[in-house]
């Protein structure tokens, strides 16, 4: 399996994060809570990493309120040039949680992907928080002697590069576009610098995955960017937002989407799915180039249902996530909270998978509403989601909802959608339009539209 069958257990953010970001990141959301290459390596080194290096395995450690799906595209990408898929490793860890011990479920992780593997050594990759977990990972000389090499993406400064005593070669990818965290060099590392990547984009793009698979592959350049396969396997998890718990037992209705009209082409499931108690799904085949709605529901009254809707799938995809609402408690429920659960209107979600939604660089809008404004798209937002819904006077303003503008990467807009009659909502980003359904969202659940 991609992903791992285990309890991550309780982990943390907070305590380790200590650079001026960091403290950003902490205000705003604790705000939430209230409202809501040239390396400096030893020769042993060296010798390990000879010619490519695809036989390490690869984990990726995903930052604040991401998932293991952040690196998605990139495992494709790596899949594509040759890296055998079984070999790539998504590290799934609760970003929000300040008392946990990330660095020691990460060791547990590394250590069962060296088992079943039978690797001596693997690869680390951390983006944005994701790298101070690597940094603070790599602190401890046992663990250390475990990574052949790691990747440090769109994250903080350090002063060498990783391990106990700099010893792990590193690679330093940051973008001087990046309205997030201010990256720069790290003596000893390789740094690479991009000129116009978001934050998010340092993860996902393939500008940076070449950088990677160079450093990866002594300045190999990559063949291909992602080539399609005739034979579409999909699989994934159910993971809810923000801690990334593992949502065991949960029902996945497969709907195939009608080309032409946007909405189901029958209204019977393709397929029905369950979730295993490590929230994980799958394997299951996919028509290529097919859009799909995947329906996520329980039994659990407090669960909420939810569609997603799909770009159509050319390429397997094994870190398919279908992320669930968080359950009280968590610190991302308290803004989820807000959304409206009404018999009289719509509830949509927008999520760019692969970059944030930017004015002046990006078009994004909703039943021909634009929402990559000045006002609702500022790239200092560095917003990738938009969450779409009425403040209860059943008139779109179009302004952003007033607890959204505390914090970076989620955005919410005054927007009414009306749920007489069956609507099919098109939405468009960049040049791509999408369709959901205007579900009433007290008891139909609420529409989550997915950009690649």
């Amino acid at each position: 399996m991609l992903v791992f069958n285990f309890s991550l257990g309780c982990q943390r953010l907070f305590s380790f994060v200590m650079n001026p970001f960091d403290m950003r990141i902490c205000s705003l959301f604790f705000l939430t809570v209230v409202l809501l290459f040239s390396c400096t390596k030893s020769e042993d080194v060296v010798e390990q990493n000879t010619g490519q290096n695809e036989d390490y395995p690869l984990i990726m450690m995903h930052g604040a309120l991401g998932s293991g799906d952040t690196y998605a595209t990139q495992a494709q990408r790596f899949v594509s040039n040759g890296y055998a898929s079984d070999l790539i490793f998504a590290f799934d860890w609760n970003s929000l949680d300040q008392g946990g011990t990330p660095e020691i479920d990460l060791d547990l992780f590394v250590d069962q992907v060296l088992a079943t593997s039978g690797k001596s050594q693997v690869v680390l990759i951390g983006h944005s928080a994701g790298g101070n977990l690597g940094y603070t990972y790599l602190e401890d000389e046992n663990r250390a002697e475990k990574v052949a090499r790691y990747v440090h993406v769109g994250s903080f400064v350090n002063a060498s590069p990783a391990g106990p005593n700099g010893q792990i070669p590193t690679l330093n990818l940051y973008s001087l576009a990046d309205e997030v965290v201010q990256g720069g060099d790290i003596p000893g590392a390789q740094n690479i610098a991009l000129s116009d990547l978001d934050h998010y984009q340092i993860a996902t793009s393939e500008e940076s995955f070449i950088e990677m698979f160079k450093f990866l592959n002594n300045g190999q350049i990559p063949e291909h960017n992602i080539l399609e396969d005739d034979n579409v396997i999909l699989e994934g998890r159910v993971v809810d937002l923000g801690s990334n718990e593992m949502q065991e037992g949960i029902t996945i209705e497969i709907f195939k989407i009608d080309a032409n009209t946007g909405g189901r082409a029958v209204q019977d499931p393709v397929d029905i799915l369950v979730t295993d108690s490590n929230g994980n799904w799958g394997p299951w085949e996919a028509e290529k180039g097919q859009r799909y709605e995947f329906v996520i529901s329980s039994d659990d009254p407090d669960f909420k249902k939810l569609h997603y809707y799909r770009e159509g799938f050319v390429k397997s995809d094994r870190l398919v996530y279908l992320r669930s609402f968080p359950p009280p408690g968590n610190p991302v429920s308290l803004l989820l909270g807000l959304l409206p659960e009404s018999e009289d209107q719509s509830v949509f979600a927008i999520f760019a998978s692969n970059q944030a939604v930017l004015n002046g660089r990006d078009e994004l809008s909703f039943n021909s509403v634009e929402l990559s404004t000045p006002a609702l798209a500022a790239p200092d937002q560095t917003n990738i989601a938009f969450f779409i819904y009425d403040n209860g006077d059943m008139v779109s303003s179009g302004n952003q909802h007033l607890f959204f503008g505390t914090f970076p990467f989620l955005n919410g807009i005054d927007l009414y959608t009306s749920v007489e009659n069956c609507q099919i909502i098109p939405i468009s980003f960049n040049g791509v339009t999408l369709h959901a359904e205007n579900w009433k969202s007290a008891n139909q659940g609420y529409s989550i539209v997915v950009f690649n």
